[in-house]
């Protein structure tokens, strides 16, 4: 199977070459009918997109993260009785926390996709795809709780299994984090699955099925283009262009979006501020971004024990090397290397238990809300 992330490495270009935008375009304003809403949704004074269609507010409240308060809404997408699509939003209702980086999902290596396309102390972004199972062993936050109360009462079918695209962006002044959950493309036909590892959404078995690798690399391609409409939304504009369209529907997502970038690097080109070997590179670039991935020939847990043993090789040979080159003599040397490379690991763990905190600072501490399911 291919690497978790490495999925999704095709886009690696289109993450990289971020298309302009227009700062004199209209803003996209979210508009309600009959209490449903199109376009956007504000949140806190913040624009978040939403993917075409009507969404229905199900929820909303205050949610605490340590001294923070976040406002939170959830919305629903209810297409022939079952819910095709969750949005839930967090924005922060005050004071923007002062040390809020990425969630973790940013740094997994287990998952579809985990980017982080920058992390400073005043800003950052990133943005993740996981799959999400449903299970009576975590609630949820209170905004999901309500929201699955609001949709019983509607009595629309909820499915147990979710595709979750993250997008969390902050500036020096804002926060917004967004949950895309997508009811898969099978939802309606495939038999309930509450197993996350063994789940047909998780990164191996998606990869080894060619429908469920598509779906994926759609996702993955819908991504980056809500990507841009986020960060945007975070000002206070979103242009119409930039408003994501549906992940399932219409021609391929990837391709599109190549060619949006196509014809930005064009009109930089056209108009005198890009030169002609960077013009050349980038449209290089973006031509490579249409060539599949292939597919690695070991599964991802054989790739994480072979990792693990191969590092633990060199170590010890570096350390056999150090102690021949003190010691001078093979045996005590053996000996040495041995004891330290038992002792090593028991040091560190011990040292985390000491220092609990000292493995990350209040800048790169994950900072997580609770998911609606399992997602590990």
């Amino acid at each position: 199977m291919i690497a978790p992330g490495r999925i999704l490495a095709v886009l690696a270009v289109l993450l990289a070459l971020a298309s302009p935008t227009d700062s004199h375009a209209q803003t996209a304003v979210p508009s309600a009918s009959l209490s449903l809403v199109r376009g956007a949704v504000e949140v806190a004074g913040k624009l978040v997109p939403l993917p075409p269609g009507r969404w229905l507010p199900i929820a909303s409240g205050i949610e605490r993260h340590g001294g923070d308060a976040f406002a939170t809404r959830a919305l629903a997408r209810i297409e022939n009785g079952a819910v095709e699509a969750v949005v839930i939003v967090r924005a922060n209702a005050g004071t923007r926390p002062g040390a809020f980086t990425g969630p973790g999902e940013c740094a997994r290596s287990d998952i579809h996709l985990a980017y982080v396309a920058y992390d400073t102390t005043a800003d950052g972004l990133c943005m993740f795809i996981n799959h999400v199972v449903l299970s009576d062993e975590v609630a949820g936050p209170p905004v999901w709780l309500a929201a699955r109360e609001r949709l019983a009462t509607l009595g629309a079918l909820v499915t147990e299994t979710w595709l979750a695209v993250g997008i969390r962006a902050r500036t020096g002044s804002h926060v917004v984090d967004v949950r895309y959950y997508f009811a898969p493309p099978d939802f309606r036909s495939a038999l309930p699955d509450r197993d996350w590892a063994g789940n047909r959404w998780s990164p191996e078995r998606a990869f080894a099925d060619p429908d469920r690798r598509a779906s994926i690399r759609r996702l993955g391609a819908w991504t980056v283009w809500a990507r841009e409409a986020v960060e945007l939304g975070l000002r206070g504009q979103i242009p119409d262009a930039a408003l994501p369209p549906s992940p399932w529907d219409g021609p391929d997502l990837g391709r599109r979006l190549v060619e949006r970038r196509v014809a930005a690097v064009d009109h930089l080109k056209a108009t005198g501020r890009m030169g002609e070997d960077e013009y050349r590179r980038q449209r290089r670039q973006l031509e490579m971004a249409t060539i599949d991935p292939e597919q690695s020939e070991l599964p991802l847990w054989r790739r994480s024990l072979w990792k693990r043993f191969t590092h633990r090789v060199a170590s010890a040979t570096e350390s056999l090397g150090v102690s021949y080159l003190v010691i001078g003599s093979l045996w005590p040397s053996l000996g040495f290397t041995a004891l330290f490379e038992l002792v090593s690991p028991v040091g560190t763990y011990l040292h985390q238990l000491i220092w609990p905190d000292a493995a990350a600072d209040d800048h790169t501490r994950p900072r997580d809300f609770a998911e609606i399911g399992r997602n590990d």
